[in-house]
């Protein structure tokens, strides 16, 4: 084992065990109780609209960063870009922090096309999709907010959670500004040029590619509007699963805390989130209901359902691996 993969072991266990003790102080707490868990799949209407939800958002995603390839260049039949969103997904959930979906489907991406065809610009496409994915759950809280605030059905502590979702909408455009210019600087100092020549290819691959994007600002905004969708369809997902437990707060609250568990779970803090959209979910349905609540309870149902969609996309692994296998 080389020293590289050595700190990636140690890491992964790290992160393992702040997950562990995540759930165990919120075990401790009695924001999570695991004998409740099963409630989660009794009725059959519920389950089946969670399952349905959680699963077309993955298909919508799929959506998305199929037209994000087709502005790259890449002309890819949709059919195969979602065994690649599939693909990614399952990996993201069953290898936490061992192969992480992005990286899955960039290796398959970086296999597919040839050293001329534009294997930078695919893979940056990539980049830009799980940005997406991240203003898809910023634009959920902003709707689910602007709701509450308009039919008055916001409750007390609320407007933090309002304030922390404007400053994330902001945020995220001024930071990809700033981080473009900073590039689009960077490649113009001499310094620049005593760069190994793989970086430079990159710097202005990313150049090119945030260019080509901007001209095509309508299929841009048409991407935007599907990561809300997407994000809402999972969103309504969660808000499903809670439906199934005595303790349930409202719509309402319990769409804000989705939206807000899935944007901490990307922090990664521990393998796939997990513990920390559990907390972030628990704490805001307990502190917007007043009530005390094994609220985490439904986020980790949440998190065996995503389990459970995701495994077409195993299969799918393991017939791409057999049929591999088999070629001569």
């Amino acid at each position: 084992m080389t020293r590289g993969n050595l700190t990636q072991h140690i890491k992964l266990i790290l992160k393992l065990l702040i997950a562990a003790l995540l759930l165990f102080a919120l075990y401790r707490l009695g924001a999570i109780d695991f004998s409740l868990i099963s409630v989660a799949f009794v009725s059959p209407a519920l389950l089946s609209a969670s399952l349905l939800c959680l699963f077309a958002g993955i298909v919508l995603g799929g959506v998305r960063w199929w037209m994000l390839l087709r502005i790259s260049g890449h002309n890819f039949r949709f059919l195969p870009c979602l065994k690649l969103q599939l693909f990614g997904s399952f990996f993201n959930i069953y290898l936490p922090g061992a192969a992480g979906g992005d990286l899955i489907r960039g290796a398959y991406i970086y296999r597919m096309i040839g050293k001329d065809k534009g294997r930078y610009g695919a893979l940056f496409s990539i980049f830009v999709d799980r940005l997406f994915a991240l203003l898809g759950l910023i634009l959920s809280g902003i709707v689910i907010i602007s709701y509450m605030i308009l039919t008055e059905t916001s409750t007390q502590g609320v407007e933090q959670y309002i304030r922390l979702t404007l400053i994330l909408l902001v945020l995220m455009p001024v930071g990809i500004a700033v981080g473009f210019l900073a590039v689009h600087l960077v490649s113009r100092l001499r310094i620049f040029k005593a760069m190994p020549v793989r970086i430079q290819h990159t710097v202005h691959v990313a150049i090119n590619m945030v260019k080509s994007y901007a001209k095509e600002w309508p299929t841009m905004l048409f991407c935007a509007l599907l990561s809300l969708i997407s994000s809402g369809t999972v969103i309504m997902g969660i808000v499903f699963i809670s439906m199934s437990f005595p303790f349930s707060t409202s719509i309402q609250i319990t769409a804000i805390a989705g939206v807000f568990g899935n944007i901490f779970s990307a922090i990664p803090i521990t393998p796939g989130g997990i513990g920390v959209g559990e907390s972030i979910f628990a704490s805001i349905c307990r502190k917007l209901s007043g009530n005390m609540d094994a609220f985490a309870t439904i986020y980790l149902a949440f998190r065996i359902q995503m389990f459970i969609v995701n495994i077409p996309g195993g299969i799918w692994v393991i017939y791409d691996r057999i049929a591999r296998n088999l070629e001569p």
